[in-house]
């Protein structure tokens, strides 16, 4: 035991007052300003998350015998489920976890990494065992480790941008190893499975308002004329007014407050490989539309390693859900480039989530389109097996709306259920699945996850009558290349986009771009007197309903014409 007077150095920490001792801070020691017990870094951390409540240490009470810990103890793997329950590894880990996500924006000094770097450099198999195969079972099936040393990481620039990494157990894998153990020089190392790539909104946000001209862009909106009835950005819909009024504790009314746009989706990074890749992004609804898409303006929040199918995104989103429990609350302080000088507090909500559908359904808690109950804005249901689900049956009227009072009931219904059976029951009957995205008060699911056009129009709708044409040979192989010839023979002006090509091999590799000037272009012109009269008929209503909805600006009555023509559209095709 170490007395006061070897000490020659005080960590300054106003809450911890720790001391350390100078030789070789890697193997230093701590003393605990409660029981004066000398601790081990590691054991310090088991120690205050033991005795540090509220600020005040709580072993000054205790008797100091019972705060010793030994060095080389580890949990045996003959320890009782009382002896494990006790263990503080994981509230150690997630306590980290969660102040690198409220203080990502402080830099790191030489100490803290340190620390980090002995934190993991000490953990043993059995540490990571028992604490593992201790869990209640009704925790969470998937845990969060958070890689403070990076040793599986050999990209420097990730490194460099402050990145967040958290291993992950998978669903399915309920009890196998979260890490695996490499012999490095006679060193036993810890490393990820799987490593998922999360960085802070609020690190990104800081990047964001150093820059000249962001926030003056950012209020742009404010002087917007805007003409009642024409709906031609966010900035005119129903959910913006709302986030300026006291519902939502007027968020947009006050300067640096941002709303945020939600994307997941996931592509193939490598060609002649099955390898998928998820990425998660948002973008800042505040800016104009055209500065909001552009590259250095999307937020790159996670990066989703291939699971060999696309997971369950409910481990992924957790970070980002915190992340925006803070940011409508709290906060972030930031320095910006207008105050220099001093710290501004921005903050960020979630305003929409705008994937395609599945994506749409993971991220807000709803079931997938296979499902009987497969619509996320009402309770329509869809009967039969899947893979022979009817869609049919158009009588809007008998469409009941999901309601968002009741929909926030069932999802407490169904996080309550104490068995996998009762829950799969009660998502099938109520059409949900629990996301954390519902802890987010203000966020509506329902009203604030939009229908992809991209995805339900071009990719979805029209590729596929394309195909049941082909496949009934409405449309023949020969008279594809008269339809490309007739698309070509076009002088089209060159501010439309991609000219549909390859329409003679199929439609092959059509982009979203192609298949929507194909759709409200091309396609009436090419199909004349080559598609049977009937079926043009039909294909015109859901050319004149794609036109209406993607065009730069609509008024009330085009929704209504568009609902109009897209429902005789759906009526009359069979």
């Amino acid at each position: 035991m170490f007395s006061k007077d070897q000490c020659l150095k005080e960590e300054q920490n106003p809450l911890l007052q720790v001391r350390i001792l100078p030789s070789n801070k890697k193997k230093g020691k701590k003393e605990c300003p409660g029981c004066n017990q000398w601790f081990g870094n590691r054991h310090f951390e088991n120690h205050k998350t033991k005795y540090f409540r509220h600020g005040n240490w709580r072993c000054k009470t205790s008797d100091p015998q019972e705060c010793e810990v030994e060095e080389d103890v580890v949990l045996s793997t003959n320890s009782s489920t009382e002896e494990i329950h006790k263990s503080p590894l994981v509230s150690v880990i997630r306590k980290k976890i969660h102040q690198k996500l409220n203080s990502g924006l402080n830099p790191v000094d030489e100490q803290s990494e340190d620390e980090d770097e002995e934190f993991w450099h000490n953990l043993t198999l059995a540490d990571i065992d028992e604490d593992f195969n201790g869990q209640d079972e009704s925790a969470n099936d998937t845990h969060y480790l958070n890689n403070f040393s990076h040793d599986a990481i050999n990209d420097d620039n990730l490194k460099k941008n402050n990145f967040l990494f958290i291993c992950l157990l998978e669903e399915e894998g309920r009890g196998e190893p979260l890490l695996k153990v490499v012999q490095l020089q006679g060193t036993k190392k810890l490393y990820p499975f799987k490593t998922y790539c999360y960085k802070s909104i609020a690190l990104t946000l800081s990047s964001f308002v150093q820059r000249p001209d962001f926030e003056e862009k950012c209020e742009i909106w404010r002087s917007r004329r805007q003409e009642p009835g024409f709906l031609a950005d966010v900035f005119d819909g129903n959910i913006w007014r709302e986030f300026q009024r006291a519902e939502k504790n007027n968020f947009l009314k006050n300067k640096q407050n941002y709303g945020m746009m939600l994307n997941l989706d996931w592509f193939q990074p490598y060609e002649h490989v099955q390898y998928s890749v998820g990425v998660m992004y948002a973008v800042i609804l505040n800016l104009p539309r055209e500065e909001r898409f552009k590259i250095k303006n999307v937020i790159l929040l996670g990066i989703i390693p291939d699971m060999k199918k696309e997971p369950s995104v409910q481990t992924f989103i957790g970070p980002l859900i915190d992340e925006l429990k803070v940011g409508w609350k709290e906060g972030f302080l930031l320095t910006s480039y207008q105050e220099k000088n001093k710290e501004t507090i921005f903050k960020i909500a979630l305003m929409c989530v705008g994937c395609d559908i599945p994506a749409t359904r993971k991220l807000c808690g709803f079931l997938g389109h296979g499902a009987t109950l497969g619509c996320s804005k009402c309770y329509k249901t869809f009967p039969g097996v899947l893979g022979h689900k009817c869609y049919g049956g158009f009588d809007v009227n008998e469409w009941p709306s999901r309601n968002l009072l009741e929909h926030r009931h069932n999802m407490n219904v169904v996080k309550s259920a104490r068995t996998q059976t009762e829950r799969d029951r009660l998502e099938s009957q109520f059409g949900i699945r629990y996301s954390p995205i519902w802890e987010l008060d203000y966020f509506d699911p329902i009203r604030m996850s939009i229908v992809d056009p991209m995805h339900n129009l071009y990719q979805g709708t029209a590729k596929k009558i394309i195909k049941i044409w082909l496949q009934l040979k409405i449309l023949l192989p020969e008279q594809l290349e008269e339809i490309q010839e007739r698309v070509d023979s076009v002088n089209a002006a060159s501010n439309i986009g991609s000219i549909p090509r390859k329409i003679a091999s199929s439609f092959g590799g059509f982009t979203a771009d192609q298949w929507k000037n194909w759709t409200n272009i091309f396609s009436i012109f090419a199909l004349i007197d080559i598609l049977p009269s009937d079926d043009l008929d039909v294909w015109r209503e859901f050319v004149l309903a794609s036109h209406i909805i993607t065009s730069k600006f609509i008024t009330e009555p085009d929704i209504r014409r568009f609902e109009k023509h897209i429902l005789k559209f759906c009526r009359s095709f069979h």
